[in-house]
């Protein structure tokens, strides 16, 4: 539905009376002013992309709904809206859909924006931001981007410090800390969420007006933290010119992985040294974040290899799956339970037999470590091809999981990273180098009627994941590097190809007689 039309001006008006009826009792922090300003800055930030990416296609009728609709269902009003005289249960997940359909919109349009509007929120970004990028990213769901940059304008700056206070004044008792009902409280939600969220811009245009409306959110929190600078210290922090030192750390985090992130994955480890050296304050959070190609290291004891990672790091010192004792020795070194360990054995029998399998060589280690309410672990696999010779590849796959026992269920959070690297050198080619790195998390319950439970089902997980990201690999990533070869290099003669859009041309303008 083109929204220039007519037919969308009508569905849109009667959307908006609906928007209306529905968001009037809300205070004034989420009421149906909010979702106006959020339209038009959606309409804004839609111009900018299209024209800064012409190629991109961006439907104009789902970012203006979605972003009309984007607060309906929302969970913090939903139980006033069912409390209402004579309103039916509400399903968060579907009143969007049914409200358009209800209104003459096709199942399709009403379908995306249903979609967009159930992952607008902040909180269901950090419950899985990797989902969020990859609808954006890689299933088409552009428009998400566009809505969620607008929404989260509204909530900083000027605007978005009056809306934290009203919200607080509204309905902030309900999430009083220690029956504390005190405007500190949203001073504490400007560090919880208001200052993240510029980091958390989707577009180009969205990242420059957050980039412009910082400035008052960071003045206020300053100015109101526990220990409050000078004025003018405020401001510079807010603006960049002065940071503290605490603000300057966070900056140079955030700006040290945004490098290594442009940088060839191949290369991280040197990378990290180069960075580390410059700022050496950075070395625990960088190596606690950052994903770099895995190592071999042959146990003394055993004599078999085992693959090292900051999870069975303990200063120096690497602890082998195999003997359980650390490389150089260490005395106090963390290790596992037990139980734990036990579990640990297990899965590293399981996986060696799944690496001898699947990849029919290579390395593999498992290690885990006890949690309050379960354990987590790391299976890490990498295999590796002819290194140093004309062609060589690399291929490093870091499962990292968390467990966590629910009676006779365990709710399992994987985390999976695959490292590549492939390099070609020939007298006709040159020097050919693909490298890329690709993280992708899932969550799941599953049964557990022993510990040996834990080991198959993580086993699944690992398995199905491998797969997933395989195919992925091969039907998306190099299926679009062969798809810009072929375009870039003509097969057949120049000639060839002029004759065929002749001909085409002579046929459209016989058709049209």
């Amino acid at each position: 539905m083109d929204d220039t039309s007519e037919e969308f001006q009508a569905l849109f008006s009667e959307m908006s009376a609906f928007v209306t009826d529905c968001m009037s009792g809300h205070d004034p922090s989420h009421n149906p002013a909010h979702v106006h300003r959020v339209g038009a800055l959606a309409t804004k930030i839609l111009e900018g992309e299209r024209t800064l990416h012409p190629t991109t296609q961006y439907n104009g009728a789902v970012v203006k709904l979605a972003a009309l609709l984007h607060d309906i269902g929302d969970r913090k009003y939903l139980s006033k809206m069912n409390a209402a005289p004579g309103s039916e249960e509400l399903d968060p997940t579907t009143m969007v859909q049914h409200a358009l359909l209800a209104r003459g919109a096709t199942p399709e349009l009403a379908s995306r924006v249903q979609t967009i509007v159930s992952h607008v929120s902040y909180t269901t970004e950090c419950k899985d931001p990797a989902l969020i990028r990859r609808m954006i990213d890689e299933d088409g769901f552009v428009e998400l981007g566009v809505v969620q940059d607008a929404d989260r304008l509204d909530a900083i700056g000027a605007v978005g410090i009056g809306r934290c206070f009203t919200f607080l004044g509204a309905v902030g008792k309900k999430y009083c800390v220690d029956g504390k009902w005190e405007m500190d409280n949203s001073i504490e939600h400007f560090g919880d969420k208001l200052v993240k969220l510029e980091g958390m811009m989707k577009t180009a245009t969205g990242r420059e007006m957050a980039r412009i409306s910082r400035t008052a959110t960071q003045i206020t929190r300053n100015m109101h933290a526990p220990h409050p600078p000078k004025i003018n210290t405020a401001i510079h922090q807010a603006t960049g010119i002065q940071p503290t030192f605490a603000t300057m750390a966070d900056a140079q985090f955030d700006s040290a992985l945004d490098l290594l992130r442009r940088l060839n994955p191949r290369d991280t480890k040197t990378n990290l040294q180069a960075i580390t050296s410059i700022v050496p304050e950075l070395t625990e959070d960088l190596l606690s974040s950052v994903d770099q190609p895995l190592e071999i290291r042959r146990c003394p004891q055993s004599n078999r290899d085992y693959l090292l990672c900051d999870y069975n790091r303990d200063g120096d010192s690497y602890r082998s799956p195999w003997s359980n004792e650390f490389d150089p020795p260490l005395e106090d070194g963390t290790v596992p339970s037990e139980r734990v360990r036990k579990l640990e054995v297990a899965a590293n029998e399981s996986f060696d037999v799944y690496r001898e399998l699947y990849y029919e060589g290579g390395v593999g280690s498992v290690y885990f470590w006890d949690l309050d309410d379960g354990f987590a672990g790391v299976i890490l696999l990498k295999k590796g091809v002819t290194p140093g010779s004309q062609s060589s590849g690399e291929w490093d796959s870091i499962h990292v999981f968390e467990a966590t026992d629910r009676a006779r269920m365990s709710h399992y959070k994987l985390t999976s990273t695959v490292i590549l690297h492939l390099a070609n050198k020939t007298e006709a080619l040159g020097d050919m180098d693909l490298s890329g790195n690709m993280t992708r998390q899932v969550e799941v319950d599953l049964p557990v009627e022993s510990d040996a439970s834990h080991v198959a089902n993580v086993g699944r997980l690992v398995e199905d994941m491998e797969l997933k990201m395989r195919n992925l690999l091969q039907e998306v990533y190099f299926g679009k590097a062969k798809d810009v070869v072929g375009e870039l290099r003509s097969l057949g003669p120049l000639s060839d190809a002029n004759r065929d859009r002749e001909t085409q041309r002579e046929m459209i303008m016989s058709m049209q007689k």
